[in-house]
């Protein structure tokens, strides 16, 4: 335990604030690696040139990424509206790893009569929840489209981006979006929620 920094602590195991951002930071890196070779080996089965390339198979990993993705957006959206519909009034956008949702619409009436109250703390607190149901959804879903066992089901997980928390909405096509900085984008959220 003293090589790693470890600490027991009231019957827990502990460890320093640097050793934790240490192993953060060196899975995190190891996790990138990992990134980075499979979408090296998915552009390699499809790329003619390759002496992997398999047509099938990468038309497999796309075929998948897309069903898991229409999941997703379908289950978000039931959680939200009711209705099990990718493309329902809660997605506002998908694209290849992202689905992009709101629940504001939704929730709107009640917000406007003072039945529920609306802030940024109770937006991350309902949208953390509708992830993890998200992802507590993934196991039996991958077990009947893909016929893997529910532990293996397990890896598919969902998470929060900053953008999700604040209701907002980048779409491809909308040139004044797109070219908006960051810098810009960010005061104008900011801007947004001090009103």
């Amino acid at each position: 335990m003293k090589q790693y920094d470890l600490k027991l602590v009231d019957g827990k195991i502990t460890a320093s604030k640097p050793t934790i951002t240490l192993y953060y930071e060196y899975w995190d890196r190891r996790q990138l690696v990992k990134k980075i070779s499979l979408n090296s080996a998915y552009g390699a089965l499809l790329n003619s040139f390759s002496r992997y390339y398999s047509k099938s198979i990468g038309q497999s990993v796309t075929l998948s990424g897309r069903t898991i993705e229409k999941h997703q957006a379908a289950y978000i959206n039931e959680i939200i509206t009711g209705k099990y519909q990718h493309d329902g009034d809660a997605v506002k956008y998908c694209d290849t790893d992202s689905v992009y949702f709101s629940a504001y619409d939704e929730l709107k009436p009640l917000i406007d009569s003072g039945e529920m109250e609306w802030n940024k703390d109770i937006a991350v607190q309902l949208y953390d929840s509708i992830g993890d149901q998200v992802n507590a959804s993934f196991p039996s879903f991958m077990n009947k489209a893909f016929h893997v066992t529910k532990k293996s089901g397990e890896i598919i997980k969902a998470g929060r981006e900053l953008w999700g928390i604040l209701h907002f909405l980048l779409r491809k096509n909308d040139t004044q979006s797109t070219s908006m900085t960051k810098k810009e984008s960010v005061k104008i959220w900011t801007e947004a929620w001090e009103k």
